[in-house]
């Protein structure tokens, strides 16, 4: 890699770096202060920033008149785009957990990670939640294929597996156990069908929860005996259940558009006799109610803090 020293003059900033990293220059440019520029910023043959966008702006606080430069020549500039969106994505705090994790970096911490995991971390709890809401769209599916390998493997290869049951709720699952076969999928969709087909033999449940039940994986569906059935209005999902329950109680689905909200019919092999019931109210109930319109739109607020929801969206901080 050949390696100029260039006038930062001659650097010039993508005017479309849709990075906000001002926070991060001091910490980079003390570092320079102490070690040198260890790496390179990267420009195109124009002279425009491909990466490096804080060491520039370090380099300029340090009142340096040079840098090292590497010049992608070789780079298409289709490659270059890709390049800076690869790029952007290693310094998104949303990816810190995959490119830069700060707790669990080594293999030695497996087992740590495993009790918590299970529950047998400190203190020991019977419910584990992982909230993917913050992880980005495009790397969920991945996540979601390492949790149901992890839930698979532990009892695959825990020799207590019959006193140590493990069941995983998988909460919205059309959206990464879908019924689609695209390629981004089908690591996720691996993982969670392997669960339904074979887990029952070490100890591992799948329970899938969806809105949308004709959208998620036939595969793992077919091998779901007992169904919770709340309030469905669209036709296609009420016949792809009725496909799915027991012959003899398939006429039953057909009250399901009528189900009030915290009502459900339960069906199959886990009850005796299929059963309507209705939940108790979660107390505190949960962030999740709808938003009234109407009267919001009558009495609600006259402005908004947009410059401090735009600050939060960026440092993806809610």
């Amino acid at each position: 890699m050949n390696i100029e020293l260039r006038p930062l003059a001659e650097i010039k900033p993508y005017e479309k770096n849709p990075r906000i990293n001002d926070a991060a220059v001091d910490a980079v440019a003390e570092s320079i202060r102490r070690f040198g520029f260890r790496q390179p910023i990267v420009v195109d043959t124009d002279g425009v920033i491909v990466c490096g966008h804080t060491r520039w702006k370090a380099a300029q606080k340090l009142r340096l008149e040079r840098a090292p430069v590497h010049v992608a020549k070789d780079l298409s500039p289709a490659q270059v785009r890709a390049y800076r969106i690869a790029d952007s994505r290693l310094n998104d705090k949303r990816y810190d957990f995959l490119f830069k994790p700060k707790i669990r970096s080594s293999s030695e911490t497996l087992s740590a990670l495993l009790r918590d995991f299970v529950g047998l971390g400190a203190p020991k709890c019977p419910v584990t939640v992982m909230d993917l809401s913050a992880v980005p769209f495009d790397v969920r599916p991945v996540v979601s294929a390492q949790i149901g390998r992890l839930a698979f493997e532990f009892n695959y290869w825990n020799p207590w597996f019959p006193d140590f049951p493990i069941l995983l709720i998988c909460e919205e699952a059309h959206a990464y156990i879908p019924r689609d076969t695209l390629s981004q999928f089908a690591g996720s969709r691996k993982s969670m069908e392997r669960i339904a087909k074979e887990g029952r033999k070490y100890g591992v449940g799948l329970g899938v929860v969806s809105q949308r039940p004709h959208e998620v994986s036939e595969t793992v569906l077919a091998q779901c005996g007992t169904f919770l059935c709340l309030r469905l209005t669209n036709p296609a999902d009420q016949e792809y259940v009725r496909s799915l329950v027991p012959e003899a109680e398939r006429n039953l689905v057909d009250i399901l558009a009528g189900l009030g909200r915290g009502e459900a019919v339960v069906l199959g092999e886990g009850i005796a006799l299929p059963t309507r019931l209705r939940f108790h109210k979660p107390n505190p109930a949960p962030s999740s109610d709808d938003v009234d319109f109407y009267e919001k739109w009558k009495a609600g607020p006259e402005d908004l803090d947009v410059d401090k929801i735009v600050d939060r969206w960026r440092r993806q901080e809610r």
